[in-house]
């Protein structure tokens, strides 16, 4: 079942713990689904930090361009290494604020716990099931996913 999904908009809430992540005016948003068992963002506080490392660990695809310099246009530092195991995971992002990952390797617990910087772990595609949960929830480390995509490919699945 998705956790929520994540946007970027608007002016710095104080009211969610995660607000103005860059020193800009943005703040998270991010929305739950009470069937998951989520009433409340469990985000850290970014307001600190001066760089975030986002890193990129999709096996099945390296990222376009075009996402990478949205994510460079943010002011973010990112960085794509395609990773095959949980370790190639651990080592690639050492000192990683977010992990953007798909479904091969799973976000195991031992990730989890690995990378102490880890604030959110974004999902491509629908599911979270490649990610625990659990552990994410008990390490304050929010998990997303993106609703909606891949939509028309799982139709023509389902068709064929």
């Amino acid at each position: 079942m998705p956790l929520g999904s994540f946007s970027w908009v608007g002016e710095a809430d104080q009211s969610l713990r995660g607000s103005q992540p860059f020193g800009s005016k943005l703040r998270p948003v991010i929305s739950f689904s009470r069937a998951a068992g989520i009433s409340q963002p469990q985000c850290h506080n970014w307001s600190h930090r001066k760089s975030f490392k986002v890193v990129i660990t999709m096996n099945n695809r390296p990222p376009s361009e075009i996402t990478l310099n949205v994510i460079r246009d943010a002011g973010l530092e990112v960085e794509y290494v395609k990773c095959a195991t949980e370790n190639e995971v651990i080592t690639a992002a050492q000192g990683a604020d977010v992990l953007l990952v798909g479904t091969v390797p799973h976000t195991t617990r031992r990730v989890l716990e690995a990378l102490p910087n880890l604030k959110m772990v974004g999902r491509s595609g629908v599911g979270v099931d490649s990610v625990d949960l659990d552990a994410a929830t008990e390490l304050g480390i929010c998990v997303t996913n993106t609703p909606g995509s891949h939509t028309s490919e799982v139709a023509d699945h389902a068709m064929a």
